[in-house]
């Protein structure tokens, strides 16, 4: 790492150093857009089947006034007005704009350039949808949720009337004349762009929040792509997974990605189901006749020669000095909790600069014969918690290969759905009548008790330990359903009875002092009367101690 070089080991390494801001992003835009243009550096490889598709060089004009009518603001729009889970680079931002690019335009546009479309609509329609949704999945899908409803609403107006950035958004605008950019002037355009599409995007939501369909040419929200599900009775409560508009995203990317040999990191914090949902696009969504995963699990004490341990015991040999899976398969190297490896002295990471050395140049050595082996027929992809609370920030010279992919915690609505239908699918399997009515009430309890813990139960440094997750709710859910159908668990006071032990052992057992256990057992009476509609005092009468009080402690009660 340079950062604790002097500046004579830097001048031995030979490196000539040139700011990003003096080559700006137009030379990577220019480059890709060209190669893929008739006659381009991208058409030139000798192929059997020829390139995926190509562009005319009207199309190569037209891509070129989207960008330059919308990168540079979001750009400048998520530096000025978000918060990024994980820092990035503007090159890497328009790296992964560019990437997915590709894949919607192969699915899109495939074939010759003067080939119309068999479905969707027109070529035009196709570039500016295709070109919009990859700048929502890279400019704007690397901050949380309220990162995106600013960044959604700037984009909006910008499309609506370019001018409304001097007027409204200084800030940005201010950021814009750093970056140097010029609006454009559609009355004396040479290109024939106005400034606006021919498929207006959707009025509600974020932008985020609606998926465009290639092949149908439509724009679509996430929820209407799911299938309808329905939960096996023999399922496990910690294998089920309710499809949400968050999971449905997540596959699509991970899946549209890494079909195409580009490379996703997942960044979203705790109990958010990223890993479970990346596995599950690894390990079933993915064709296993083609692509084989390998599942990597980093936390403080990986090494390097660990990483390599796996890795290497998941290849086979090709040849001398050359190692991959077996033939006709690629290999999805699959990372968890990437970022958590322990810095050294001299702040890297060992596993990370491996995997780093494996994406840059195709290999690394191998430690007993101490020559270079080749890795071949591999891609990457990785999930991790956003930097802090014992995870590391991440060299960029190892993040700039992703494309990032942000997910925030769920929002009431979202976390409703996913137990609501786990807890009534359960509850159907042989309880009373009144058990089942009780399914929306346990979540509105559990619900209530999570957003107040995390609002009032603040970590401090002698209680470093009060921090909650969405693990903590499921653990109350699954401690109800773990009861079976009997006489004694067949009433609505049952339900109330059985939820509050959940409560209290989930949430009361972790707090350290007198008023947090009373705040608790105040919150657990509080959700008996309001949500179960039941007497805390009453149904628990049984079980009180002869000389309590009835404003005494309710902790020696529960």
């Amino acid at each position: 790492d340079l950062l604790v070089a002097s500046p004579a080991t830097v001048s031995r390494c030979g490196m000539v150093y040139m700011e990003p801001e003096q080559l700006g992003l137009r030379p990577l835009w220019d480059s890709w857009v060209r190669g893929w243009t008739v006659g381009g550096y991208y058409h030139q490889e000798v192929t059997d089947e020829g390139p995926p598709f190509e562009l005319s060089e009207e199309e190569q004009v037209h891509l070129t006034a989207l960008y330059d009518w919308l990168v540079e603001p979001s750009m400048a729009c998520l530096r000025r007005n978000c918060k990024e889970m994980s820092p990035t680079g503007d090159a890497n931002l328009l790296t992964s704009l560019l990437g997915l690019l590709r894949c919607l335009l192969t699915a899109a546009i495939p074939g010759k350039h003067d080939a119309d479309p068999e479905d969707g609509g027109s070529r035009q329609k196709q570039l500016e949808c295709c070109f919009l949704f990859a700048l929502f999945w890279s400019t704007g899908a690397t901050s949380d949720a309220a990162g995106r409803a600013k960044y959604s609403l700037f984009v909006r107006e910008v499309m609506e009337n370019v001018d409304v950035i001097d007027e409204k958004y200084g800030g940005v605008a201010t950021a814009l004349a750093v970056r140097k950019w010029t609006k454009p002037d559609y009355t004396e355009d040479a290109t024939g762009f106005i400034g606006q599409v021919e498929c207006p995007l959707p009025d509600t939501g974020d932008l985020q929040d609606w998926c465009y369909l290639p092949r149908e040419g439509t724009w679509t929200n996430w929820i209407d792509t799911l299938d309808k599900f329905a939960i096996d009775e023999e399922a496990e409560f910690s294998t089920i997974m309710v499809p949400t508009a968050c999971t449905a995203q997540l596959s699509y990317m991970c899946r549209t990605l890494l079909t195409h040999g580009l490379r996703p990191l997942v960044c979203g914090p705790t109990g958010t189901g990223k890993s479970v949902s990346v596995v599950k696009c690894v390990t079933s969504e993915l064709d296993q006749a083609k692509f084989k995963p390998i599942q990597l699990g980093f936390s403080a004490k990986t090494s390097a020669h660990m990483t390599q341990d796996i890795i290497d015991g998941n290849l086979s040999k090709r040849r001398k000095g050359m190692f991959g899976p077996p033939m006709g398969q690629t290999a999805v190297i699959f990372v968890d909790d990437m970022n958590m490896p322990e810095v050294e002295t001299y702040g890297a990471q060992p596993p990370i600069e491996l995997l780093r050395q494996l994406v840059d140049f195709g290999g690394y050595y191998d430690l007993k014969e101490k020559s270079w082996v080749t890795i071949v027929d591999t891609v990457m992809c990785c999930a991790m918690g956003p930097p802090g609370g014992g995870r590391n920030g991440t060299t960029p010279r190892f993040l700039r290969h992703f494309s990032l992919l942000c997910v925030d915690s769920f929002d009431d609505d979202t976390l409703t759905l996913i137990f609501s239908t786990i807890v009534k699918a359960y509850f159907t399997r042989g309880y009373s009548g009144d058990v089942c009515q009780q399914a929306g009430n346990v979540v509105t309890a559990t619900m209530r008790t999570y957003r107040e813990a995390m609002k009032g139960l603040l970590p401090t440094p002698s209680k470093s330990h009060y921090t909650f997750n969405l693990r903590d709710f499921s653990r109350v859910v699954q401690g109800v359903l773990l009861q079976e159908p009997s006489e004694d668990f067949s009433t609505k006071p049952g339900v109330m009875r059985l939820w509050t032990h959940e409560a209290l052992r989930v949430f009361g057992d972790r707090l350290t002092d007198d008023t947090d256990r009373q705040w608790m057992c105040a919150h657990a009476a509080t959700m008996c009367k309001e949500v179960f509609k039941c007497d805390f005092q009453s149904e628990f009468e049984h079980i009180r101690p002869s000389d309590e009080t009835e404003t005494g402690d309710r902790k020696s009660v529960v």
